[in-house]
C-alpha cells in the first residue's frame, strides 16, 4: 500500500545529506555547492515538493532528482 504524502513542503525541511540542505522557514536551499535563498529557494522547494508528492520517494531522493534535472 502506498503511503499518502502531505502537500505541505515543511516535510522537506532539514539536512538530508552532507551536500543537501533545505530550510523551508528562511527559505534556503543548498544542493551540491549551489545555494539559493528567498524567492528562488521558494520556487525550488515547491519544485522538489512536487516531485516528492508525485513519486514514491524520500525528500532526499526528490532533491537529488530535482538536482539531476536542473543542475
Amino acid at each position: 500500500m502506498k503511503t499518502q504524502k502531505l502537500t505541505c513542503s515543511s516535510w522537506l525541511n532539514g539536512k538530508h545529506s552532507e551536500e543537501i540542505e533545505i530550510n523551508t522557514k528562511l527559505p534556503y536551499v543548498a544542493i551540491y555547492g549551489h545555494y539559493w535563498q528567498g524567492d528562488e529557494a521558494d520556487i525550488i522547494i515547491n519544485d522538489i515538493n512536487k516531485i516528492y508528492n508525485s513519486e514514491d520517494c524520500t525528500p532526499l531522493e526528490a532533491a537529488k532528482k530535482w538536482a539531476s534535472n536542473m543542475l
